[in-house]
């Protein structure tokens, strides 16, 4: 990163952010404060040398589009559950984002993660609750005739 004003940005941003050149394998190049503690990693070190292995982890449908968009030089957004370096699983909301650098080369790419672990949890309470009733905890009308 040449440019200090990004630098600046990139270093303070909320959400977690992962720069790095993609070619056969994910090279991290840089990586903020926040995915560095959105992933449990102890330190920037840690989060660069085993980063790809945390990608391994991501569904195999999704990782195809996931590269089909990176070789396109498109976006690519998805949600998923991965773990973090402390084997905790998280649920994730990526976006990829080729770069173009001076050298105008499509590998660059900057990733974004957004923990949605919060939503999901949100999301299967209120399924449950549509399918259970609140009051007595047995399974109402709905549970069974999606059941049938």
């Amino acid at each position: 990163m040449k440019n200090n004003h990004f630098k600046a940005l990139f270093e303070s941003a909320p959400v977690a952010l992962v720069e790095g050149h993609w070619n056969r394998s994910f090279k991290v190049l840089n990586v903020n404060p926040a995915a560095v503690s959105l992933f449990k990693a102890r330190d920037a070190k840690q989060f660069k040398n085993g980063f790809n292995r945390l990608l391994l982890n991501i569904p195999g449908k999704i990782f195809l589009d996931l590269l089909s968009a990176r070789l396109k030089g498109g976006i690519f957004e998805s949600e998923f559950r991965l773990p973090t370096f402390r084997n905790k699983p998280i649920y994730v909301w990526i976006r990829l984002v080729s770069i173009a650098g001076a050298d105008k080369d499509s590998r660059r790419v900057v990733l974004v993660f957004n923990d949605i672990s919060r939503r999901k949890g949100q999301e299967r309470f209120l399924k449950k609750l549509a399918h259970v009733d609140g009051l007595t905890g047995v399974h109402n009308k709905r549970f069974f005739l999606e059941f049938l």
